[in-house]
């Protein structure tokens, strides 16, 4: 596990088998040099595995995360997410996209913006502050669970994470 700090990952070339990345590269003003600097760190027939927000225009999920003030720009997201086809583009040079789905779908997301909400506004700093967020967490937990039950009554729809296997 490395967490990156600059562009530059720190380790030699066609080191690794497969390359994770869990989050975050929607932070990434760089993204493509930052795929390009993956695929320099993976052996020949190592696989990157990429997990992005899925940008999705109509959503009751994103107009309640605008109203709430939970906008990706407020986040600190460089871009709201991705698209198959911005992944894609992303992917193109040196890397042949051999999987992609989505998953995380509406009531999900709610519990998670729910949460996210109450969190920040409980960010006051501090020690207390922290100890209170993570309880409001926790207490979702259960809500989490059962909120993925009912996402899978909406396995027709698209969902708000993507998920690709490249290699």
């Amino acid at each position: 596990v490395h967490v990156l700090e600059n562009m530059a990952l720190p380790f030699k070339e066609k080191t690794f088998d497969a390359v994770v990345i869990l989050g975050d590269l929607e932070d990434i003003p760089a993204d493509d040099a930052f795929v390009e600097e993956c695929h320099r760190v993976l052996k020949t027939d190592g696989r990157l595995i990429i997990n992005v927000p899925h940008a999705k225009d109509w959503s009751l999920i994103n107009l309640l995360r605008a109203v709430l003030g939970l906008t990706p720009e407020k986040r600190g997201m460089v871009r709201p997410g991705y698209s198959e086809s911005d992944l894609f583009r992303i992917l193109k040079n040196g890397f042949d996209v051999h999987n992609m789905r989505s998953y995380s779908r509406f009531f999900l997301e709610f519990a998670v913006t729910v949460s996210l909400f109450l969190a920040g506004r409980a960010s006051t700093g501090g020690e207390a502050a922290e100890r209170k967020r993570l309880r409001i967490h926790s207490v979702f937990a259960p809500l989490y669970w059962l909120a993925f039950q009912l996402d899978m009554l909406l396995f027709f729809t698209r969902g708000h994470h993507l998920i690709a296997l490249a290699k």
